[in-house]
């Protein structure tokens, strides 16, 4: 229920902030995919620590850092998905370098798993977690602004604070939350 919901949520984010960004539909297809796969790879990733509630063990975070190379292993031989596998691979990596898994940094990071970064970590904020409550949307949009440079590239946080103060992404969050509080 959360993962549909979460990747959903994440593709209508990306999809409002590659439109801000003037993308052509080709790329805005090949975003979609990245978006509603970037988490495929958790299928290899034991129940017991996806829904840990404590801190995961280094064993534990290794096993989780492994889940965009085999997300991107699972899609690579299906050519009509194959454009979003760089997409699938680097959605944590992050600008600054300290990302996983490979630790690729600004420019070397494919634009749409820059732009997928933001939104997935947006999300992941605004979302209640086995391991943390949700904070408001003004507080994940404060803590992605304050990333900006440093785990996010700026020009897209620059976008989807456009997208954020024209009211964008407020109005995904409320449908899903709309939706989130109907009786499954």
């Amino acid at each position: 229920h959360y993962t549909r919901f979460h990747v959903e949520r994440v593709n209508a984010y990306a999809q409002a902030v590659a439109h801000e960004m003037g993308w052509a539909d080709d790329r805005l297809e090949t975003l979609e995919f990245g978006a509603i796969l970037h988490d495929i790879g958790k299928i290899s990733i034991p129940e017991s620590i996806l829904r840990k509630t404590g801190p995961l063990s280094k064993a534990e975070w290794e096993e989780m850092r492994e889940h965009p190379r085999v997300g991107a292993r699972m899609v690579e031989g299906i050519p009509y998905l194959a454009p979003a596998v760089s997409t699938i691979r680097a959605h944590h990596e992050r600008w600054d370098g300290s990302g996983y898994p490979e630790g690729l940094h600004e420019k070397a990071i494919p634009e749409a798993a820059r732009l997928l970064a933001i939104v997935d970590a947006f999300d992941a904020m605004t979302s209640d977690r086995p391991y943390h409550a949700a904070v408001g949307a003004d507080h994940a949009q404060a803590e992605i602004t304050l990333q900006s440079g440093r785990l996010f590239d700026p020009v897209f946080v620059d976008a989807f604070n456009r997208c954020y103060t024209r009211g964008d992404i407020f109005k995904v969050l409320q449908t899903y939350q709309a939706l989130d509080s109907k009786p499954a």
